[in-house]
């Protein structure tokens, strides 16, 4: 805890550092992408760019919620970054969670009480086509300017095995690109980030899926932005 506290001066310089320079690029007219480390290093470009966009929409991918009031000590955990995010000044008009397979008590009262999330549950996302959930209410009105959040550990370890908290019945590839295509196709993606990739000596695997990732959602919003 003592340790927590003592790192909170430094978080809060690196999120005032981060969040002046995406919204730099976003009010350059340019769409930023932030590699992470945790998950707390989203909370700075989804703060500048709802600040930017009143009505924005942060979709998270993660096999959990993040909606913690604290986690081992700190405010600013991994395990908080969203609850985070939903008590900015200037907060986002509401979260979507995509693939989650965790969730405390704590959390799942704050899910039924805030009204702001809404979640499709990774169990949920069984069928090739997985993208047809995104067109279903209440998620298929993914309109708007969006922030997409990536956890890395929103997919199936057997497919990432490269994070800190893995979990069984995650998102698979094909069915990741799909929901992303859905989401992309309708939205205006204005920023997003790929985060918690915890890469191992013995393999590649995760971090080229990873980059793969990136690389696929540039592609998707450049085709957006041409059509």
């Amino acid at each position: 805890h003592a340790g927590a506290r003592h790192a909170l001066p430094l978080l809060k310089r690196i999120r005032k550092i981060l969040g002046e320079k995406v919204k730099k690029v976003i009010t350059d007219g340019k769409i930023p992408v932030v590699i992470g480390g945790e998950h707390s290093v989203s909370l700075a470009p989804i703060e500048a760019a709802a600040a930017i966009y009143p009505e924005l929409t942060v979709v998270q991918f993660d096999a959990h919620a993040d909606l913690r009031s604290e986690y081992n000590g700190s405010p600013y955990s991994h395990a908080s970054v969203i609850r985070r995010v939903l008590e900015l000044p200037q907060p986002p008009r509401r979260v979507i969670q995509i693939g989650i397979r965790s969730m405390c008590p704590e959390e799942i009262r704050f899910v039924r009480d805030s009204g702001k999330v809404t979640i499709l549950w990774g169990k949920d996302i069984t069928a090739d086509d997985a993208g047809r959930h995104l067109r279903m209410p209440p998620l298929k009105k993914i309109t708007g300017k969006v922030y997409i959040t990536i956890d890395m550990d929103a997919f199936d370890p057997s497919e990432v095995p490269a994070v800190g908290t893995p979990e069984p019945g995650g998102i698979r590839w094909h069915q990741a690109v799909d929901i992303l295509s859905v989401i992309i196709g309708s939205a205006d993606v204005v920023g997003f980030d790929v985060v918690e990739l915890a890469p191992l000596r013995d393999g590649v695997a995760s971090q080229f899926l990873a980059a793969k990732l990136i690389y696929r959602i540039m592609g998707l919003i450049e085709r957006k932005q041409r059509t």
